[in-house]
């Protein structure tokens, strides 16, 4: 997949976007500054986006940033109903993978229920990888989910 990949394209026709960005439903506006580097540098500009015209490399970018995550999180999950081993950019599975770093640990905890429709996708994932440690990945974030 590449960044050109909307995340409309991946949901269902019926499926309502919020037309707002991360910004306006945070209510946190963030001052433009010199950035550090270039991923702060996108991160600041994808929380200005609204939510319908981001891309699914965007959202990945987002939620390993842990950015906006009450928001993103509940699209990406039904994103991975549908495509439990899609690929924003990297590798198949890439979004998992980033969904299920440590950092975003207390998420999984206040959020049980998107936690269990996150583990099916993990599954998904450790059933189909054939890369070792990718796979041993999928394993680790499993246990994390369902110690």
């Amino acid at each position: 997949m590449t960044d050109d990949v909307k995340l409309a394209e991946l949901l269902p026709e019926s499926y309502e976007l919020p037309s707002q960005s991360i910004e306006e439903m945070e209510g946190d506006v963030w001052s433009a500054t010199d950035f550090p580097s270039p991923l702060v540098q996108r991160v600041y500009n994808y929380r200005k986006l609204p939510l319908s015209e981001l891309g699914l490399e965007q959202v990945r970018l987002l939620i390993g940033q842990a950015v906006g995550l009450e928001h993103l999180v509940p699209i990406a999950i039904d994103v991975l109903d549908r495509h439990p081993r899609v690929c924003a950019s990297m590798y198949d599975g890439d979004l998992v993978a980033v969904m299920g770093r440590e950092e975003i640990g207390s998420y999984w905890a206040d959020h049980g229920e998107l936690a269990e429709r996150f583990l099916r996708a993990v599954e998904a994932n450790i059933a189909s990888e054939a890369n070792k440690e990718i796979q041993m990945n999928f394993l680790q974030i499993r246990k994390r989910l369902k110690p």
